[in-house]
């Protein structure tokens, strides 16, 4: 009979109608289409989109900058995309910025994958600021770190003037930010001109990754993180969109989408169904006390003992000589029995000496049961106390 797959679904598009997944919702974002320029040598004023807000900060001048472009410092690397691109001064004493409005605002509980190519000026290639990007439902009059704002998405702060840094992170918008800003962050170069560059800019809806527990009760389970156009690294090693689990435990995965990764993990336990939540075998009855033949109506007095018990969760008998084995710690009573089942409710092993260990070998045998999770049940009696307990305990070699 084929086992009843429970698939969990990862994978949820929280995105609204008005957007579909992988639109760049950046206007001209290669600074390749200009408007009409008074200028002989091309400046951002002549960037269409990018030139719209520049008139708030008298003193905040960016350029547009291509390889070979005269003004100091001069650009020494090509575009990544077309022949333009961003030129930002990012001291301490004059931070530039750029804002740009989005072609639609974002949707309150989407993820957007933000990414843009970085670089810098071979003038100060020792220390850099960490360009980011910032989403805002208004303009800003001033930059960001002259506010004091944090970046939603932020890059390093180590660049190579001849080669271009990839900055990408995914933010999930609270819901109206229509602005993007583009700037410098933690502005703490030594340099007194560090230039920056900035090409390729991108602001894409991108599913959602969503973790839902389970367990095993109606057989094998299929995890699915499948998306358009993604690649995927699970933690068992498999690059597919969807693996089937039987096993318990802990499965993770990240999932690439465009320059942006996403991460989620899911716990799959054993089936804790109501009707076999003690799959344990009973124990024996527990003889009644001891009685003195001289006083055959009084029980033989016992000591007290601190009846407390401790079981670890986990251990791993792989032979090096740390956690090779499991048993209960706890004191010596009068009556001690340890039962240990797998999934299925098969006993692997049992003893009724608290100081005899387990170490992962089937009924004490010289075959090791395999990695998982396994029940246990222990009882202790000592006089009229009795303490019982039902867990469960993870073998794990690796």
């Amino acid at each position: 009979m084929r086992p009843n797959f429970f698939l969990i679904t990862l994978l949820a598009l929280a995105l609204s109608k008005s957007s579909s997944f992988g639109q760049n919702l950046v206007p001209n974002p290669s600074f390749e289409d200009w408007i009409d320029c008074p200028m002989f040598n091309p400046d951002i004023i002549c960037a269409d989109h990018w030139s719209e807000y520049l008139d708030l900060d008298p003193f905040n001048t960016p350029d547009l900058g291509y390889e070979g472009a005269v003004f100091f410092p001069p650009s020494t690397i090509n575009a990544v995309d077309g022949d333009q691109y961003l030129n930002l001064e990012c001291s301490t004493g004059n931070p530039e910025y750029i804002q740009v409005d989005l072609l639609q605002p974002l949707v309150a509980g989407t993820s957007y994958c933000v990414s843009f190519y970085a670089s810098v000026t071979a003038e100060s290639p020792e220390v850099a600021p960490s360009l980011g990007a910032y989403f805002s439902n208004e303009p800003l009059l001033d930059s960001p770190f002259e506010l004091g704002l944090a970046a939603h998405v932020q890059g390093p702060i180590e660049f190579d003037p001849f080669s271009w840094t990839i900055i990408s992170g995914t933010f999930v918008a609270q819901g109206g930010e229509s602005i993007l800003v583009l700037a410098g962050f933690e502005n703490v170069g030594t340099q007194p001109f560090p230039y920056m560059y900035i090409d390729m800019v991108s602001v894409s809806p991108i599913p959602a990754l969503i973790l839902n527990d389970a367990d095993l009760c109606n057989g094998p389970v299929v995890l699915s993180a499948a998306a358009p156009g993604a690649n995927y690294n699970w933690s068992t090693g498999a690059i597919s969109p969807t693996i089937e689990v039987s096993q318990p435990g802990n499965y993770s995965i990240v999932r690439m989408i465009g320059h942006c990764s996403q991460e989620a993990n899911a716990t799959i336990s054993i089936c804790n169904d109501p009707e076999e939540e003690d799959p344990v075998d009973p124990i024996d009855p527990i003889d009644p006390l001891p009685v003195d033949p001289e006083n055959p109506d009084e029980t033989v007095p016992i000591a007290p003992v601190e009846m407390l018990f401790y079981a670890p969760n986990a251990f791993t008998p792989n032979g090096d000589g740390t956690n090779d084995v499991f048993k209960i710690i706890g004191p010596v009573t009068d009556v001690f029995l340890l039962q240990i089942f797998n999934r299925w409710g098969e006993k692997v092993f049992e003893s009724s000496d608290i100081l005899q260990p387990w170490i992962g070998n089937h009924l004490g045998g010289s075959y090791f049961v395999p990695d998982g999770v396994y029940s246990y049940k222990f009882k202790a009696v000592q006089g009229i106390e009795i303490v019982e307990k039902i867990g469960f305990i993870l073998v794990l070699r690796d």
